[in-house]
C-alpha cells in the first residue's frame, strides 16, 4: 500500500481531517475514516467529508472506531453507532449512552465497550450486555477507560491512572 499522510487541517484545506482527530479507520471497502470532536468524516476523492447523515452520529465528539469487515462502529458522546453502507443505525436504548472506547471482541462479533461506569461486552444481535467489569468490582484502574483490546484470552483496558489486564473465562 501507498502512504498516505494526513496533517491536521489549516484554514480551508481538504485534503486533511478536521483539527482534533481521535481515530482513524479503515473499511474493508478501503474507504478511510476519521473520528473528530466535530463528527464522523470519510476521506473520498482526495476529499475528507463530513459523514453526519440522519439518522446518524451527527456533530457528536467521536471517542474511538472500530471497523469489522464494511461496518463501521462509533463510539461517541451521543451512544454507539455503527455504520453499515451507507446507513448509520443506533445502538442505543430509549437514553443514548456515552460510550468512551470499543474493540471487536476475540469472536469476531461482540465488541467491548467502555461505558460511563464500567466495560461491558455488548452482542449487536441481541443488543444486550455481559461481563460487565468496574473500578470497584473487579479493579479496573480508573473509569476513565481510553483505549480496549482482546488479545488470547485476555482484555486490556487502557485508562487514564494505568493499564489493566483482566482475564477472561469462558
Amino acid at each position: 500500500r501507498d502512504l498516505h499522510s494526513f496533517p491536521t487541517r489549516r484554514s480551508s484545506d481538504l485534503n486533511s481531517p478536521p483539527v482534533q482527530t481521535f481515530g482513524l479507520s479503515q473499511t474493508q471497502d478501503g474507504t478511510w475514516w476519521a473520528g473528530t470532536t466535530e463528527g464522523v468524516y470519510r476521506y473520498t476523492n482526495g476529499v475528507w467529508l463530513a459523514a453526519n447523515e440522519q439518522p446518524g452520529p451527527g456533530l457528536s465528539e467521536v471517542y474511538a472506531f472500530s471497523a469489522a469487515g464494511n461496518k463501521l462502529w462509533a463510539a461517541t458522546a451521543n451512544g454507539l453507532w455503527c455504520r453499515n453502507g451507507n446507513v448509520w443505525e443506533s445502538h442505543n436504548g430509549p437514553q443514548p449512552r456515552i460510550v468512551r472506547a470499543l474493540a471487536v471482541a476475540s469472536d469476531g462479533i461482540k465488541l467491548w465497550l467502555a461505558e460511563e461506569d464500567a466495560v461491558v461486552r455488548y452482542s449487536p444481535q441481541t443488543r444486550t450486555t455481559d461481563n460487565r467489569f468496574t473500578v470497584e468490582q473487579h479493579g479496573v484502574a480508573s473509569r476513565r477507560v481510553a483505549a480496549l483490546a482482546e488479545i488470547r484470552g485476555d482484555l486490556w483496558i487502557l485508562t487514564a491512572a494505568g493499564i489493566s489486564r483482566l482475564r477472561l473465562r469462558e
